[in-house]
């Protein structure tokens, strides 16, 4: 078994872990722990990776695993986090909106996002939030009844990340 106590870095944010990540993954020596969003949370867990390895993860108490962080980092094996994709409803004000008219519908569509209490991420100039079901989908359009001509919504899957300190929302 593998024990891990620390996280080595991101590789989307250290180019050294990157340039080792593609060096590594050429030779077949990366492995991978698959994630929801929600274990990604957990301080400690235990997990096997993609090829088989036993991992028992044991981190600082409030720490939270990123999609692209490395556990493991040497010459012969490389072990990296990744999420999950999850449902994902994405909004975006259409272009043809005139400046005023957009200022309003970006208001109004921020205030219901806000009133949903989830964490937002922001990508290729849309806002995603995660949805758990197909019917919250339809109650979501129908609260957005009013300027439901005046956006794009997207439901797709993909990895969802928080912006930061956008993870919580709390009163």
């Amino acid at each position: 078994m593998i024990t891990i106590t620390s996280v080595v870095g991101n590789m989307r944010s250290d180019k050294k872990l990157e340039v080792a990540y593609k060096k590594l993954e050429g030779e077949s020596k990366v492995e991978r722990i698959l994630l929801s969003r929600m274990e990604a949370q957990r301080s400690r867990m235990r997990k096997v990776s993609d090829v088989g390895s036993d991992i028992a993860i044991n981190i600082e108490n409030g720490s939270t695993l990123k999609h692209g962080d490395i556990l493991l980092a040497n010459e012969n094996k490389l072990i990296v986090v990744e999420y999950e994709q999850e449902d994902v409803l994405g909004f975006r004000i259409r272009d043809e909106l005139p400046s005023d008219q957009k200022i309003a519908v970006a208001i109004k569509l921020g205030h219901m996002i806000g009133n949903l209490h989830k964490p937002i991420c922001t990508k290729d100039n849309m806002t995603y939030i995660p949805i758990q079901s197909e019917s919250e989908v339809e109650i979501i359009k129908n609260n957005l009844a009013s300027i439901i001509d005046y956006i794009d919504i997207r439901h797709t899957k993909m990895v969802f990340e928080p912006e930061e300190g956008m993870e919580h929302h709390t009163h």
